[in-house]
């Protein structure tokens, strides 16, 4: 638990930075209008999905909720606590951003995939390093 706490404190304290600083006025493109950054606030969730304040706000606390119970009571590894943190840090550095001006900033672009922020990476690191290792698991050998 205690290097759990480590990470997500971390990932918290890296991303609480980002919140104090103005955005940038219009969007650049690195490239083309494939890659850039495009500031936007996202009053919805994921994808920009909205459906009402207080549907919403519920939602996000029984999500966050749901995770910090899985997180304490399974066994977890190393790895295990590795994706927790960086899920549960992504996810709280989110819900300050949106309690500080009501919307997330997001500011990614790639392709037409949705803009995203740096909390939304570590939300999808840690989703993935939770879930790769259930998808790969080798299936028992048959007793012959």
């Amino acid at each position: 638990m205690r290097l759990l706490c480590i990470i997500i404190g971390s990932i918290f304290a890296a991303l609480a930075g980002s919140f104090f600083t103005t955005t940038i006025p219009q969007p650049i493109f690195l490239f083309r209008d494939v890659l850039g950054l495009v500031p936007v606030r996202n009053h919805g969730i994921a994808f920009s999905i909205s459906f009402g304040q207080i549907p919403q706000a519920i939602f996000i606390l029984c999500a966050l909720s749901f995770i910090c119970w899985s997180a304490y009571t399974t066994q977890r590894t190393r790895l295990d606590d590795w994706g927790y943190g960086l899920l549960i840090g992504g996810a709280l550095a989110n819900i300050i951003d949106r309690l500080m001006d009501g919307a997330v900033e997001d500011i990614f672009k790639i392709g037409s995939f949705p803009i995203f922020n740096v909390a939304d990476i570590t939300i999808t690191i840690g989703v993935v390093i939770l879930v790769l290792p259930l998808i790969w698991k080798r299936p028992s050998s048959p007793n012959c």
